[in-house]
């Protein structure tokens, strides 16, 4: 499929994320659809200037672009979280130092 990738950065991840990226993985050059078995390897650089410090939940996952319906990710890592309800997967926390 033509499925996007979104990576979201949240204070509660029971509202709106405060920082999302939402990109075609890969950069542009092979859709997700084209993929061959194995492991793919991207960086996603989300703009993180105007959030306070402290500690903040990532999730990602995939959609179809024309529709916005989400893929159910999975995940064999027991640190990791699928929710099923949203399409999210919860991957480790991200700590934002206080440089001051």
């Amino acid at each position: 499929g033509d499925y996007k990738l979104f990576l979201h950065i949240y204070d509660d991840i029971d509202t709106e994320p405060i920082a999302q990226r939402d990109l075609y993985p890969g950069g542009n050059t092979l859709p997700p659809g084209n993929w061959t078995t194995g492991i793919i390897e991207d960086r996603i650089a989300v703009q993180l200037g105007d959030i306070n410090p402290g500690q903040y939940q990532v999730a990602l996952g995939f959609y179809e672009a024309s529709t916005g319906e989400r893929l159910l990710p999975t995940s064999t890592s027991t640190s990791w979280h699928v929710d099923d309800n949203s399409g999210r997967l919860f991957i480790d926390p991200i700590e934002i130092p206080d440089n001051g």
